[in-house]
């Protein structure tokens, strides 16, 4: 044979023999991918070290057992049999990992109202949590620092700026005070806000603008609604002449500050609009503490036992009978209301009922949480017979858990993480939401920082 010919044949067999996947008859493959991807693979209880998308090779022949497992998603697992010489292919999808407890925060002071107060969550993760004392947890459940001044202290719900200042209410020997902390712990001021007598009637939300501005309602023996620069000053302040035990503040999308103060005295209770100099736009007489914002600068507001819904210039729209209660917006403009017996209202813009959702017969005060909205449009509330519920869109249970005496209102990380505290402890539950809903209102003081500052 001519010795080119030889050359090109052997050439040409090389080049094929490069090209194909050549497999060795005594073993085979398999290829493993997963959405999403990521995730850890094991055989037969072993971890092999890899995670998906991956090929294993050179498999004796036989069954094995296939697991994935990534953090946040149930596992995946199935049989499979690997013959010599050819290759299987294996995609899984992962299910979200939802209504599984990830961690519990016990704090040492496990006391009357150790963890009473709605959490909030920083933009490094920490969860932010008031009770005898104020708590900043890592996102897997590690104390970072705490604070207290006082052996009869009490912190309420903590509301974090943009420059990640956490500012707090407290409760401090026979005083209310304002505390600024930076993310180290670290004091940064404190001002008093007047006496009071009693701890646990001193809840109520912040606000905090654009500008860093810190908006306060101060004890009822004081009765002014402060505005506060970062650095403590005053900006300015308006006399209420009320003693307001309960507050909800919301700042809406044109800088317009709402008070919806529920002082629980022979005063009435009022919702204040304030310009953003501290100028009183309007004040709508007869509510209670609970107030959402709605679109187009629609305020939803309970008056008596029942829910209103008032124009940004406090003109009223409609009223829902019997449905006053706490409140959350879902993204396509739901209203639900969570009222003090036992049933939670889905709401339509109009003021119509959509659906009811009950919680048990015969029960008094069984929802004591407010309700939050996921980003997949998943309702959470919690009832004091110790269940926090999960609600699909439709009303309709997607699942529940046992947590004990709830009495606040979750948070939900952009990592599907919601936070809530139960009998006085810090869960950290496992959801298939993705942080809030995109509405003006998804939960109790709007977003997970706690600002009261109402937008998408």
């Amino acid at each position: 044979m001519d010795t080119r010919v030889l050359k090109s044949f052997l050439m040409i067999l090389i080049l094929l023999v490069a090209g194909c996947e050549i497999i060795d008859s005594g073993t085979g493959k398999i290829e493993i991918e997963s959405t999403p991807q990521g995730a850890e693979i094991n055989l037969d209880d072993d971890s092999t070290g890899f995670r998906t998308n991956y090929t294993i090779e050179d498999l004796e022949p036989g069954t094995y057992n296939l697991r994935l497992e990534l953090d946040g998603y149930w596992g995946w697992e199935t049989n499979i049999i690997i013959k010599a010489g050819k290759s299987t292919s294996i995609h899984a999808l992962l299910g979200v990992e939802e209504g599984v407890v990830k961690w519990i925060y016990d704090p040492e002071e496990y006391t009357g109202y150790s963890l009473f107060f709605p959490p909030a969550i920083s933009s490094d993760a920490t969860i932010y949590i008031g009770g005898r004392r104020l708590y900043a947890i890592s996102p897997g459940g590690l104390m970072r620092w705490d604070f207290n001044n006082d052996d009869y202290s009490y912190f309420y719900t903590p509301a974090v700026a943009s420059d990640g200042t956490i500012y707090i209410k407290a409760f401090e020997d026979s005083y209310i005070k304002l505390y600024a902390f930076d993310a180290s712990g670290r004091e940064k001021w404190a001002l008093p806000l007047g006496e009071y007598y009693w701890p646990d009637d001193m809840g109520g939300s912040l606000g905090i603008d654009e500008e860093g501005t810190v908006y306060v309602v101060s004890s009822p023996n004081d009765s002014f609604f402060y505005a506060r620069n970062p650095d403590g000053t005053e900006k300015w302040k308006y006399n209420i002449k009320a003693g307001t035990r309960f507050s909800t503040i919301a700042i809406s999308e044109d800088g317009t500050i709402y008070l919806c103060a529920n002082n629980w005295t022979y005063h009435p209770s009022n919702l204040y609009a304030f310009s953003s100099d501290g100028e009183l736009n309007w004040k709508y007489s007869n509510t209670t503490g609970n107030m959402a914002l709605g679109s187009e600068g629609t305020i939803y507001v309970g008056v008596g036992n029942d829910l209103r819904a008032l124009t940004s210039e406090g003109k009223h729209l409609w009223t829902c009978e019997e449905a006053n209660g706490k409140l959350a917006v879902g993204s396509e403009g739901t209203i639900y209301s969570a009222g003090s017996w036992d049933t939670l209202r889905a709401i339509d813009q109009q003021g119509n009922i959509k659906w009811k959702f009950y919680l048990g017969e015969n029960t008094y005060w069984k929802i004591n949480t407010y309700p939050a909205v996921g980003s997949d449009g998943i309702v959470y509330i919690g009832g004091f017979e110790g269940y926090l519920y999960a609600l699909n869109p439709d009303g309709t249970l997607h699942w529940k858990l046992y947590l004990g005496s709830m009495h606040s209102c979750p948070a939900i990380s952009s990592e599907g993480i919601l936070y809530i505290n139960g009998d006085n402890r810090l869960y950290a539950i496992a959801t298939s939401s993705r942080g809030l809903a995109s509405s003006p209102w998804p939960k109790y003081g709007h977003d997970n920082q706690n600002t009261g500052r109402a937008g998408y």
